[in-house]
């Protein structure tokens, strides 16, 4: 028997994004994509949601975020299995505690939302599914949450038809960050053949962990960075499962998000101005919401700045986030200033002047990026901001000592 159902986790409802301009407008879209995950579930016709932990952002949320929670719950057509997660652990005093719901949103959950307290199975979709929960109690748990999956008896009375689902919040891998033995879910502790598929959340990428059984992470449906899971995975999406007993799982991304989130350096002239215009042009009209930290580098024409910020001012308009940073666009000097200055000027001046011609200036920037290749080389590159420093002043002042004498001659 065959059961599809909805995959998703990360919700973190309420976060803040004080550091962000648009800050209350990432908050609004977090809630507005509960509609859009209610509308893939109608449409896969799936037979019940698993959320897959962090609901939540904060164990005890705001009342207006609860409230607006309920809401959005109500709008599924089906059941919603909630799975305590570490931002909002199933503790006492928390949003999980029993009445918790109602008496901080003031208003009873709605009666299609279940909440995985226990690791107790739970059959669904009419005996088609079972799931193995593995909720937390607290924010850092000292137990492996999955430790009970690796015991025989845990599946003894089992329907023998059922799909067998674990529901589970956290990290398979410590990734490098020497994460305690316990923090880390051992998933492959399960005996051969004893789940079918593995809803995952904690991390904020779709990515796929384990192929037997199938192991997921579904990914925050709303993108809230510009790095971290993102670089693993996609993210902004849910996923569709169809699972069966004793047979492998089939997933399917699906593209929930209204958010694009953008970190990049774009550097002049390789990327031209042309270029620029068309991509904003393009992400404009694209009906999507960018949240973008974009830094813009090189040397212009005082021309060429004065378009390139009438265009980045334009783009202002719909994005979000941290948007353009223009500190490193330099403007190099138009001819007729150079030939102006030059009139009268000194040898130390005109060598100076001769400087910024485009031709001696790249000369003497591949000429210090030589000399700083040797410095770390040599010297090692412990840190390499410094080196840098050092190089360049090393460097111009031994061209200032050598314009003086010239001109003391």
């Amino acid at each position: 028997m065959a059961v599809t159902f909805l995959h998703t986790s990360d919700w973190q409802l309420g976060k803040a994004f004080r550091t962000l301009a648009g800050a209350d407008t990432l908050r609004r879209l977090r809630f507005e994509v509960l509609g859009r995950l209610a509308a893939v579930a109608r449409d896969e016709a799936a037979a019940f949601v698993v959320v897959a932990g962090d609901v939540f952002e904060h164990p005890e949320p705001a009342p207006e975020d609860v409230a607006a929670f309920v809401d959005g719950v109500r709008a599924f057509d089906v059941p919603v299995y909630v799975l305590p997660g570490n931002h909002d652990p199933a503790a006492p005093g928390t949003v999980w505690a029993e009445g918790a719901i109602e008496r901080i949103g003031g208003r009873p959950p709605p009666p299609n939302l279940v909440v995985l307290r226990t690791a107790d199975p739970v059959v669904v979709a009419d005996g088609r599914a079972v799931l193995l929960p593995a909720p937390l109690s607290e924010r850092d748990p000292v137990d492996d949450p999955v430790a009970h999956l690796a015991r025989a008896d845990t599946y003894a009375d089992l329907p023998p038809d059922a799909a067998r689902v674990v529901v589970a919040h956290g990290s398979v891998s410590d990734f490098g960050q020497r994460a305690a033995a316990a923090r880390v879910l051992a998933l492959d502790r399960m005996p051969p053949g004893a789940v079918d598929y593995v809803a995952l959340g904690d991390w904020h990428g779709c990515k796929q962990v384990m192929d037997d059984p199938a192991a997921w992470y579904s990914g925050a449906p709303e993108p809230d960075g510009f790095a971290g899971a993102a670089a693993e995975g996609r993210t902004g999406v849910a996923l569709v499962v169809s699972a069966e007993r004793g047979r492998p799982a089939a997933v399917r991304p699906v593209e929930v998000s209204a958010t694009v989130w953008v970190r990049d350096t774009w550097r002049l002239p390789a990327t031209s101005l042309e270029a620029i215009a068309e991509r904003l042009r393009r992400w404009g009209a694209s009906g999507r919401t960018w949240v973008l930290d974009v830094r813009i580098e090189g040397v212009v024409s005082p021309e060429d700045r004065a378009r390139l910020e009438r265009t980045i001012e334009a783009a202002r308009k719909w994005t979000l986030g941290r948007g353009f940073d223009l500190s490193e666009v330099y403007v190099h000097p138009a001819a007729e200033a150079l030939e102006a200055l030059a009139d009268g000027a000194t040898p130390i001046v005109r060598a100076m002047l001769a400087a910024l011609e485009p031709e001696a200036f790249g000369a003497r920037a591949r000429a210090l990026a030589s000399r700083f290749e040797t410095v770390t080389r040599e010297e090692g590159a412990a840190d390499p901001a410094r080196r840098w420093a050092e190089a360049v002043r090393a460097v111009a002042l031994s061209h200032l000592v050598r314009w003086a004498e010239e001109a003391a001659k």
